[in-house]
Protein backbone atom coordinates (compact mmCIF):
# COMPACT_ATOMS: atom_id res chain seq x y z
CA UNK A 1 0.00 0.00 0.00
CA UNK A 2 2.98 2.26 0.26
CA UNK A 3 2.60 5.34 -1.94
CA UNK A 4 4.88 7.76 -0.23
CA UNK A 5 8.45 8.92 -0.13
CA UNK A 6 9.76 10.65 2.95
CA UNK A 7 12.25 13.43 2.88
CA UNK A 8 15.94 12.79 3.41
CA UNK A 9 16.48 12.19 7.11
CA UNK A 10 19.87 12.70 8.66
CA UNK A 11 21.81 10.78 11.32
CA UNK A 12 21.03 11.93 14.85
CA UNK A 13 24.26 13.88 15.36
CA UNK A 14 23.34 16.19 12.51
CA UNK A 15 19.72 16.42 13.60
CA UNK A 16 20.65 17.69 17.06
CA UNK A 17 22.02 20.87 15.59
CA UNK A 18 18.82 21.39 13.61
CA UNK A 19 16.66 20.54 16.59
CA UNK A 20 18.25 23.26 18.66
CA UNK A 21 16.32 25.81 16.64
CA UNK A 22 13.04 24.02 17.17
CA UNK A 23 13.17 23.45 20.92
CA UNK A 24 12.51 27.12 21.55
CA UNK A 25 8.90 26.39 20.61
CA UNK A 26 6.08 27.24 23.00
CA UNK A 27 2.73 25.53 23.29
CA UNK A 28 1.00 28.55 21.76
CA UNK A 29 -0.61 27.53 18.46
CA UNK A 30 0.61 29.51 15.47
CA UNK A 31 -2.75 29.26 13.71
CA UNK A 32 -6.23 27.95 14.16
CA UNK A 33 -6.29 24.27 13.22
CA UNK A 34 -7.67 23.12 10.94
CA UNK A 35 -7.60 26.03 8.53
CA UNK A 36 -7.10 26.89 4.91
CA UNK A 37 -3.68 27.80 3.65
CA UNK A 38 -3.84 30.17 0.72
CA UNK A 39 -1.78 29.38 -2.38
CA UNK A 40 0.58 32.00 -3.80
CA UNK A 41 -1.02 35.10 -5.40
CA UNK A 42 -2.54 34.33 -8.80
CA UNK A 43 -2.43 30.56 -8.31
CA UNK A 44 -5.39 28.43 -9.40
CA UNK A 45 -4.25 25.14 -7.97
CA UNK A 46 -5.78 22.97 -5.27
CA UNK A 47 -6.80 24.36 -1.90
CA UNK A 48 -4.46 23.19 0.86
CA UNK A 49 -5.89 22.67 4.34
CA UNK A 50 -3.53 22.93 7.31
CA UNK A 51 -3.83 21.10 10.63
CA UNK A 52 -1.54 21.29 13.65
CA UNK A 53 -0.18 17.89 14.68
CA UNK A 54 1.23 18.69 18.13
CA UNK A 55 1.25 21.79 20.32
CA UNK A 56 4.39 20.91 22.28
CA UNK A 57 8.04 20.73 21.20
CA UNK A 58 7.92 18.12 18.45
CA UNK A 59 8.88 17.40 14.87
CA UNK A 60 6.81 15.58 12.26
CA UNK A 61 9.45 13.84 10.15
CA UNK A 62 7.30 11.84 7.73
CA UNK A 63 3.69 11.17 6.86
CA UNK A 64 1.84 8.26 5.23
CA UNK A 65 -1.77 7.31 4.49
CA UNK A 66 -2.88 4.02 6.03
CA UNK A 67 -6.13 4.11 4.06
CA UNK A 68 -8.44 6.65 2.46
CA UNK A 69 -9.40 8.11 5.85
CA UNK A 70 -6.41 7.54 8.13
CA UNK A 71 -3.09 9.40 8.14
CA UNK A 72 -0.07 8.65 10.30
CA UNK A 73 2.74 11.06 11.10
CA UNK A 74 5.99 9.75 12.57
CA UNK A 75 8.59 11.84 14.34
CA UNK A 76 9.80 12.78 17.79
CA UNK A 77 9.12 14.92 20.80
CA UNK A 78 11.87 16.99 22.44
CA UNK A 79 12.26 16.45 26.19
CA UNK A 80 14.04 18.97 28.39
CA UNK A 81 15.79 17.00 31.14
CA UNK A 82 18.54 17.77 33.61
CA UNK A 83 21.00 15.87 31.43
CA UNK A 84 20.11 17.93 28.37
CA UNK A 85 17.90 17.54 25.34
CA UNK A 86 16.50 14.06 24.66
CA UNK A 87 14.29 12.58 21.93
CA UNK A 88 11.14 10.52 22.34
CA UNK A 89 9.73 8.71 19.27
CA UNK A 90 6.09 9.48 18.51
CA UNK A 91 3.43 8.48 15.98
CA UNK A 92 0.30 10.59 15.59
CA UNK A 93 -2.93 9.56 13.86
CA UNK A 94 -5.78 11.43 12.19
CA UNK A 95 -9.01 9.71 11.12
CA UNK A 96 -11.16 12.16 9.16
CA UNK A 97 -14.27 10.10 9.96
CA UNK A 98 -13.98 11.14 13.61
CA UNK A 99 -12.77 14.70 13.14
CA UNK A 100 -9.85 16.83 11.96
CA UNK A 101 -7.68 16.51 15.06
CA UNK A 102 -4.58 14.40 15.69
CA UNK A 103 -4.05 11.93 18.53
CA UNK A 104 -0.87 10.26 19.75
CA UNK A 105 -0.79 6.50 19.27
CA UNK A 106 0.21 4.25 22.15
CA UNK A 107 3.49 2.86 20.81
CA UNK A 108 5.69 0.42 22.74
CA UNK A 109 8.05 1.98 25.32
CA UNK A 110 11.65 2.44 24.21
CA UNK A 111 14.69 1.79 26.46
CA UNK A 112 15.72 5.44 26.54
CA UNK A 113 14.63 8.74 25.06
CA UNK A 114 17.40 9.20 22.52
CA UNK A 115 15.79 7.95 19.31
CA UNK A 116 13.12 9.02 16.87
CA UNK A 117 10.80 7.43 14.33
CA UNK A 118 12.28 8.29 10.95
CA UNK A 119 9.66 6.49 8.87
CA UNK A 120 6.50 4.43 9.13
CA UNK A 121 4.75 2.32 6.49
CA UNK A 122 1.66 0.11 6.48
CA UNK A 123 0.65 -2.61 4.04
CA UNK A 124 -2.79 -2.79 5.66
CA UNK A 125 -4.69 -1.69 8.77
CA UNK A 126 -3.28 -4.81 10.46
CA UNK A 127 0.37 -4.52 9.50
CA UNK A 128 2.91 -1.72 9.72
CA UNK A 129 6.56 -1.04 10.53
CA UNK A 130 8.10 2.02 12.17
CA UNK A 131 11.86 2.51 12.18
CA UNK A 132 14.24 4.74 14.12
CA UNK A 133 17.78 5.10 15.42
CA UNK A 134 20.36 3.07 17.30
CA UNK A 135 19.93 2.84 21.06
CA UNK A 136 22.85 1.79 23.27
CA UNK A 137 20.48 0.54 25.93
CA UNK A 138 18.64 -1.63 23.38
CA UNK A 139 21.92 -2.73 21.75
CA UNK A 140 20.52 -2.16 18.29
CA UNK A 141 18.25 -0.06 16.11
CA UNK A 142 14.82 0.63 17.55
CA UNK A 143 11.94 -0.48 15.32
CA UNK A 144 8.32 -1.33 16.06
CA UNK A 145 5.71 -3.43 14.30
CA UNK A 146 1.94 -2.96 14.32
CA UNK A 147 -0.24 -6.11 14.28
CA UNK A 148 -3.60 -4.36 14.15
CA UNK A 149 -4.03 -4.18 17.92
CA UNK A 150 -0.77 -2.89 19.40
CA UNK A 151 2.82 -1.83 18.68
CA UNK A 152 5.64 -4.18 19.64
CA UNK A 153 9.36 -3.44 19.74
CA UNK A 154 11.75 -5.32 17.46
CA UNK A 155 15.46 -4.46 17.75
CA UNK A 156 17.53 -4.63 14.55
CA UNK A 157 21.22 -5.61 14.77
CA UNK A 158 24.18 -3.31 14.10
CA UNK A 159 27.74 -4.05 12.99
CA UNK A 160 30.20 -5.16 15.72
CA UNK A 161 31.79 -2.08 17.26
CA UNK A 162 29.28 0.24 15.60
CA UNK A 163 29.42 3.86 16.81
CA UNK A 164 25.83 4.51 15.79
CA UNK A 165 23.26 3.54 13.19
CA UNK A 166 19.75 4.11 12.02
CA UNK A 167 17.06 3.34 9.49
CA UNK A 168 15.89 6.29 7.40
CA UNK A 169 13.19 4.54 5.37
CA UNK A 170 11.02 1.44 5.57
CA UNK A 171 8.80 -0.50 3.13
CA UNK A 172 6.27 -2.93 4.59
CA UNK A 173 4.98 -5.38 1.99
CA UNK A 174 3.31 -7.93 4.27
CA UNK A 175 3.52 -9.13 7.89
CA UNK A 176 6.47 -11.34 6.86
CA UNK A 177 8.16 -9.09 4.32
CA UNK A 178 9.64 -5.66 4.94
CA UNK A 179 12.76 -3.68 4.05
CA UNK A 180 14.60 -0.89 5.87
CA UNK A 181 17.57 1.17 4.70
CA UNK A 182 19.90 3.65 6.37
CA UNK A 183 23.44 3.88 7.64
CA UNK A 184 25.86 2.25 10.07
CA UNK A 185 28.82 4.09 11.64
CA UNK A 186 31.54 1.44 11.58
CA UNK A 187 35.14 1.52 12.91
CA UNK A 188 37.87 2.57 10.46
CA UNK A 189 41.61 3.40 10.62
CA UNK A 190 40.68 7.09 10.94
CA UNK A 191 38.10 6.43 13.65
CA UNK A 192 34.81 5.62 11.95
CA UNK A 193 32.96 5.97 8.68
CA UNK A 194 29.37 5.72 7.51
CA UNK A 195 28.31 2.82 5.30
CA UNK A 196 24.91 2.08 3.83
CA UNK A 197 22.89 -0.79 5.21
CA UNK A 198 19.77 -2.72 4.25
CA UNK A 199 17.89 -5.12 6.48
CA UNK A 200 14.97 -7.47 5.83
CA UNK A 201 12.02 -8.14 8.17
CA UNK A 202 10.66 -11.71 8.01
CA UNK A 203 7.89 -11.34 10.57
CA UNK A 204 10.10 -12.33 13.51
CA UNK A 205 13.42 -10.51 13.17
CA UNK A 206 15.60 -8.19 11.13
CA UNK A 207 18.47 -9.66 9.08
CA UNK A 208 21.28 -7.67 7.49
CA UNK A 209 21.66 -7.97 3.70
CA UNK A 210 24.91 -8.43 1.80
CA UNK A 211 25.49 -5.37 -0.36
CA UNK A 212 27.75 -4.73 -3.35
CA UNK A 213 30.97 -2.80 -2.87
CA UNK A 214 30.54 0.97 -3.05
CA UNK A 215 33.67 3.08 -3.59
CA UNK A 216 33.10 6.21 -1.54
CA UNK A 217 36.50 7.78 -2.16
CA UNK A 218 39.30 8.80 0.25
CA UNK A 219 38.03 9.72 3.70
CA UNK A 220 34.45 9.25 2.62
CA UNK A 221 31.41 7.15 3.36
CA UNK A 222 27.99 6.39 1.96
CA UNK A 223 24.41 6.02 3.09
CA UNK A 224 21.00 4.97 1.80
CA UNK A 225 18.10 7.39 2.16
CA UNK A 226 15.01 5.69 0.73
CA UNK A 227 13.53 2.29 -0.20
CA UNK A 228 10.57 1.48 -2.44
CA UNK A 229 9.22 -1.83 -3.75
CA UNK A 230 6.77 -3.12 -6.35
CA UNK A 231 6.81 -6.59 -4.79
CA UNK A 232 9.13 -8.94 -2.91
CA UNK A 233 11.29 -9.49 -6.01
CA UNK A 234 11.54 -5.89 -7.19
CA UNK A 235 12.93 -3.55 -4.54
CA UNK A 236 14.90 -0.31 -4.97
CA UNK A 237 17.10 1.66 -2.58
CA UNK A 238 18.85 4.98 -3.27
CA UNK A 239 21.37 7.23 -1.57
CA UNK A 240 24.87 8.43 -2.26
CA UNK A 241 28.55 8.55 -1.40
CA UNK A 242 30.45 11.48 0.07
CA UNK A 243 34.16 12.24 0.30
CA UNK A 244 36.59 15.12 0.05
CA UNK A 245 36.77 14.70 -3.73
CA UNK A 246 33.28 13.78 -4.90
CA UNK A 247 29.74 12.71 -4.10
CA UNK A 248 28.13 10.10 -6.32
CA UNK A 249 24.48 8.93 -6.43
CA UNK A 250 23.83 5.27 -5.64
CA UNK A 251 20.90 3.11 -6.78
CA UNK A 252 20.63 -0.52 -5.68
CA UNK A 253 18.14 -3.14 -6.92
CA UNK A 254 16.97 -6.39 -5.33
CA UNK A 255 15.65 -9.07 -7.72
CA UNK A 256 14.58 -11.61 -5.14
CA UNK A 257 18.02 -13.12 -4.64
CA UNK A 258 20.66 -10.38 -4.32
CA UNK A 259 21.22 -6.63 -4.19
CA UNK A 260 23.08 -5.16 -7.18
CA UNK A 261 24.20 -1.65 -8.04
CA UNK A 262 22.68 -0.21 -11.21
CA UNK A 263 24.34 2.16 -13.67
CA UNK A 264 23.22 5.79 -13.58
CA UNK A 265 23.73 8.55 -16.17
CA UNK A 266 26.83 10.73 -15.84
CA UNK A 267 25.70 13.59 -13.62
CA UNK A 268 28.69 15.43 -12.20
CA UNK A 269 31.19 15.45 -9.39
CA UNK A 270 28.82 16.13 -6.53
CA UNK A 271 25.29 14.71 -6.53
CA UNK A 272 23.11 12.39 -4.48
CA UNK A 273 19.67 10.76 -4.48
CA UNK A 274 17.20 11.48 -1.68
CA UNK A 275 14.05 9.62 -2.70
CA UNK A 276 12.69 6.80 -4.85
CA UNK A 277 9.23 5.61 -5.89
CA UNK A 278 8.50 2.40 -7.82
CA UNK A 279 5.35 2.38 -9.97
CA UNK A 280 3.20 -0.73 -10.56
CA UNK A 281 4.13 -0.78 -14.27
CA UNK A 282 7.84 -1.15 -13.47
CA UNK A 283 8.76 2.49 -13.94
CA UNK A 284 10.94 3.86 -11.14
CA UNK A 285 11.52 7.52 -10.23
CA UNK A 286 14.52 8.71 -8.22
CA UNK A 287 15.13 12.31 -7.16
CA UNK A 288 17.91 14.23 -5.49
CA UNK A 289 20.24 17.16 -6.02
CA UNK A 290 23.38 18.37 -7.73
CA UNK A 291 25.68 20.60 -5.71
CA UNK A 292 26.70 23.59 -7.80
CA UNK A 293 30.17 24.98 -7.24
CA UNK A 294 29.84 28.23 -5.32
CA UNK A 295 26.07 28.19 -5.55
CA UNK A 296 22.86 26.50 -4.36
CA UNK A 297 21.96 22.91 -5.16
CA UNK A 298 19.74 22.19 -8.14
CA UNK A 299 17.21 19.42 -8.60
CA UNK A 300 17.90 15.99 -10.08
CA UNK A 301 15.21 13.66 -11.45
CA UNK A 302 15.88 10.21 -12.94
CA UNK A 303 13.50 7.75 -14.61
CA UNK A 304 14.01 3.99 -14.97
CA UNK A 305 12.02 2.40 -17.82
CA UNK A 306 12.75 -1.21 -16.94
CA UNK A 307 16.04 -1.25 -18.81
CA UNK A 308 18.02 1.89 -18.03
CA UNK A 309 18.03 5.15 -16.11
CA UNK A 310 17.68 8.46 -17.94
CA UNK A 311 17.70 12.01 -16.67
CA UNK A 312 14.44 14.00 -16.81
CA UNK A 313 14.53 17.75 -17.41
CA UNK A 314 13.17 20.00 -14.65
CA UNK A 315 11.97 23.62 -14.88
CA UNK A 316 14.84 26.09 -14.85
CA UNK A 317 15.78 27.15 -11.34
CA UNK A 318 14.30 24.07 -9.62
CA UNK A 319 15.99 23.53 -6.29
CA UNK A 320 16.98 20.28 -4.58
CA UNK A 321 14.35 17.54 -4.73
CA UNK A 322 13.90 16.03 -1.29
CA UNK A 323 11.25 13.39 -2.02
CA UNK A 324 9.08 11.78 -4.68
CA UNK A 325 5.75 9.98 -4.53
CA UNK A 326 3.16 8.73 -7.01
CA UNK A 327 -0.32 10.22 -7.33
CA UNK A 328 -2.65 8.41 -9.73
CA UNK A 329 0.38 7.05 -11.56
CA UNK A 330 2.19 10.36 -12.00
CA UNK A 331 5.33 11.41 -10.10
CA UNK A 332 4.99 14.27 -7.64
CA UNK A 333 8.09 15.83 -6.08
CA UNK A 334 8.83 18.04 -3.11
CA UNK A 335 11.26 20.86 -3.90
CA UNK A 336 13.39 22.90 -1.57
CA UNK A 337 13.93 25.97 -3.70
CA UNK A 338 17.11 28.01 -3.81
CA UNK A 339 15.44 30.53 -1.52
CA UNK A 340 14.46 27.72 0.91
CA UNK A 341 10.79 28.15 -0.05
CA UNK A 342 9.23 24.70 -0.62
CA UNK A 343 7.10 23.77 -3.61
CA UNK A 344 5.37 20.69 -5.02
CA UNK A 345 5.56 19.75 -8.72
CA UNK A 346 3.57 17.10 -10.62
CA UNK A 347 4.55 15.69 -14.00
CA UNK A 348 1.68 16.03 -16.49
CA UNK A 349 2.74 14.58 -19.81
CA UNK A 350 6.16 16.10 -20.38
CA UNK A 351 5.57 19.19 -18.25
CA UNK A 352 6.15 19.70 -14.54
CA UNK A 353 3.28 21.75 -13.10
CA UNK A 354 3.17 23.48 -9.73
CA UNK A 355 0.68 22.21 -7.16
CA UNK A 356 0.74 25.68 -5.56
CA UNK A 357 1.93 24.63 -2.14
CA UNK A 358 1.55 27.63 0.19
CA UNK A 359 4.77 29.19 1.41
CA UNK A 360 3.13 30.27 4.68
CA UNK A 361 0.23 29.33 6.94
CA UNK A 362 -1.42 32.03 9.03
CA UNK A 363 1.52 34.33 8.36
CA UNK A 364 4.06 31.73 9.53
CA UNK A 365 6.64 30.49 7.03
CA UNK A 366 6.47 26.81 6.14
CA UNK A 367 9.45 24.45 6.18
CA UNK A 368 8.27 21.31 4.36
CA UNK A 369 9.81 18.00 5.43
CA UNK A 370 7.98 15.19 3.65
CA UNK A 371 5.46 14.37 0.95
CA UNK A 372 3.06 11.44 0.56
CA UNK A 373 0.10 10.58 -1.64
CA UNK A 374 -2.97 8.36 -1.59
CA UNK A 375 -4.92 8.29 -4.87
CA UNK A 376 -5.56 11.98 -5.61
CA UNK A 377 -4.77 13.23 -2.09
CA UNK A 378 -1.43 14.80 -1.17
CA UNK A 379 -0.04 15.35 2.33
CA UNK A 380 2.93 17.56 3.17
CA UNK A 381 4.31 17.59 6.70
CA UNK A 382 6.49 20.34 8.06
CA UNK A 383 7.16 22.98 10.65
CA UNK A 384 5.95 26.58 10.86
CA UNK A 385 8.33 29.38 11.78
CA UNK A 386 6.06 31.55 13.92
CA UNK A 387 8.68 33.36 15.96
CA UNK A 388 8.89 31.75 19.38
CA UNK A 389 6.55 28.95 18.30
CA UNK A 390 7.48 26.23 15.80
CA UNK A 391 4.49 23.85 15.66
CA UNK A 392 4.41 20.71 13.51
CA UNK A 393 1.85 20.88 10.71
CA UNK A 394 0.35 18.79 7.91
CA UNK A 395 -1.05 20.36 4.73
CA UNK A 396 -3.54 18.32 2.72
CA UNK A 397 -4.93 18.85 -0.78
CA UNK A 398 -6.81 16.91 -3.44
CA UNK A 399 -5.72 17.30 -6.99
Amino acid sequence: MRNTSATRRTPRAVLVACAAMAVAATTTPAFAAPGSASPPPGARGPVWTASQVAADDATAITTTRVDAHTTWVAGMRFLHQSGGLRFQPVIWERDDRTGPGWKELATAPVPEYDTRFNDVDASSRRNALAVGDHSEAAQGIVTQRWDGTKWRTAIAPVSPGSWGAGFLSVESLSPRDGWAVGWDQVPSPDGSRSVGQIQHWDGQQWTRSDLPDVDEGPGGGWTLAEVSARNSRDVWAVGGTFSREKAVPVALHYDGSAWKRTDLPAIGERARLNGVAAAPDGTVWAVGEIAARGGPSTGLALRYDGTQWTRTALPEGTGALTSVTLSEGAPVVLVKSNERVPSVLRLAGNTWKSMDLPTAVGGARLTALSLSAYDDTLDVSGVLDAGAARPAVVLTARR
